[in-house]
């Protein structure tokens, strides 16, 4: 990570991956993901009809084959797909075992547990792999790996395997656990907020009518951004972020030498009273517009700042507001009572136990409606 974050090619190769991300290329993804979206929530329909769902994992199947879809267009096999999420989900809570309980890291290896995620991470590593170089003789897509093949460093030199390989794992990470964890988080607050599930409808019923949700949309929903905002401030998904010092430095008398590891502790920013009124209430009043100049540089911080922040924010919201605009307009949904609803800080800031609700079909409204690649407009069945 440090390697490639600190390459000398690191602003060019950024600015690179970042035309994926520019309006053009988010209204040409809006209708992929619109796709991906209508075949994700059939088997969400049908797991809410027979009873609680754990929203914590659907959501992250949902937004990981909506990421999928975008970076790699419908050519990826649905197995492969899934090998790649179980992968992911599997090494990084090894990952979190091994920085927490470091003491346990030679039984690890003894017991032959380093070697199963080693493997497992390999064959991961190893689809994406062929797919890139299957690729490489395939039409060109409209997708982001195909961004990322077509782009040229100022020499006209084009970024290997290798490289593209490292930066589609990195996308898909960042892009399916932002967007999940906010959406779980979020549904959780709303659960107890009925006017503000009544307002957010309202607003994509006005803005939508009838039709799918595009990128070019995002700006007109005011309200809802707001809601999205406060529920990351409450629950940021990465709660922390570390950086390595390049150099000796300095930050009040403080002294950090060159090397050092520096924390910045997102949520406790997040959460401070110095920075915030009532940090602890949700309260989406703080991000309207009205309210912007009495916020602290830096004291909201969910897709991180400066050069090295998240270059995916967009299409986090973007993917965020997506799911809403059907969840909200199809459902109406309740905390299953009695249970412990806890922030687990992992890599990400996880609901410990899920987060369970129920869900049952509203009185279908006009703009709940989805793209489905036929391309017809329908209620999701």
């Amino acid at each position: 990570m440090r390697r490639i974050i600190t390459n000398p090619r690191f602003k060019w190769q950024r600015r690179l991956i970042q035309t994926g991300f520019e309006r053009k290329q988010l209204e040409i993804l809006s209708s992929i993901m619109q796709d991906s979206l209508a075949e994700s929530l059939r088997e969400f329909d049908r797991q809410s009809r027979i009873g609680p769902v754990d929203i914590y994992p659907h959501m992250m199947k949902i937004t990981f084959a909506m990421v999928g879809r975008s970076l790699f267009g419908a050519r990826l096999k649905e197995e492969d797909i899934e090998l790649i999420s179980l992968a992911i989900s599997t090494v990084q809570e090894f990952m979190v075992r091994q920085t927490i309980q470091p003491y346990l890291n030679p039984w690890f290896a003894v017991s032959g547990e380093l070697r199963r995620h080693e493997e497992m991470r390999a064959r991961a590593f190893g689809v994406l792999r062929d797919y890139i170089r299957r690729r490489r003789s395939e039409p060109p897509g409209n997708d982001l790996l195909q961004i990322l093949m077509d782009a040229r460093y100022s020499d006209g030199e084009g970024m290997s395997d290798e490289l593209i390989l490292s930066e589609s794992m990195q996308l898909l990470v960042a892009g399916h656990e932002t967007s999940s964890n906010a959406l779980s988080w979020l549904l959780y607050l709303l659960s107890a907020r009925p006017d503000c599930v009544d307002r957010v409808r309202q607003e994509f019923d006005s803005v939508l009518g009838e039709k799918p949700l595009s990128f070019s949309d995002v700006p007109k929903f005011e309200f809802t951004t707001q809601v999205i905002l406060e529920a990351l401030r409450l629950y940021p998904p990465f709660w922390m972020v570390d950086r390595i010092a390049l150099a000796d430095d300095r930050a009040g008398d403080l002294e950090i030498p060159r090397g050092s590891t520096v924390v910045v502790f997102i949520y406790g920013a997040h959460h401070s009273p110095q920075y915030w009124e009532n940090p602890e209430s949700f309260d989406h009043e703080r991000f309207a517009k009205v309210n912007e100049k009495r916020h602290t540089p830096f004291a909201h911080l969910p897709f991180g700042a400066g050069p090295r922040g998240c270059i995916g924010g967009n299409y986090a919201v973007l993917q965020i507001l997506m799911i809403l605009s059907v969840l909200l307009r199809k459902y109406d949904f309740r905390l299953v009572p009695g249970q412990t609803i806890e922030a687990r800080p992992m890599v990400i800031l996880r609901p410990e136990h899920g987060i369970r609700m129920n869900f049952t079909e509203s009185f279908p409204r006009g703009a709940g409606r989805l793209r489905t690649p036929e391309g017809d407009r329908l209620y999701v069945p």
